[in-house]
């Protein structure tokens, strides 16, 4: 890796740790937190996925808008629009909420 990008991440990592509050940080140290990297979910593929939904006229249309798909990426898609989901949601229930959110 090139020197350039070590210090573009070493300034990330500073520029987040500054935000953090005393207690955030002391439990970093202790060990009982951890900062985890996630990628977001390909905004260009979640937009066509949007676009499915908006077009479908009922819950049958938006599941298989979705089928296919790994329920991790379904999570995902509600994540991105902010969707209140629980991790323990079957798809179908999934599929349901993203109906209702988007008003189908």
């Amino acid at each position: 890796m090139p020197n350039v990008d070590v210090n573009v991440i070493n300034q990330l990592i500073s520029d987040f740790i500054v935000q953090l509050n005393d207690e955030q940080k002391r439990n970093l140290i202790i060990g009982n937190a951890e900062i985890e990297y996630k990628e977001k979910y390909e905004c260009k593929h979640n937009n066509s996925l949007k676009e499915s939904v908006l077009k479908s006229t009922n819950i049958e249309e938006v599941e298989k808008t979705f089928e296919g798909m790994f329920k991790r990426g379904i999570i995902s898609f509600c994540e991105f629009y902010k969707i209140n989901i629980n991790k323990n949601d079957s798809k179908r229930i999934l599929c349901q909420k993203i109906a209702a959110h988007f008003k189908v």
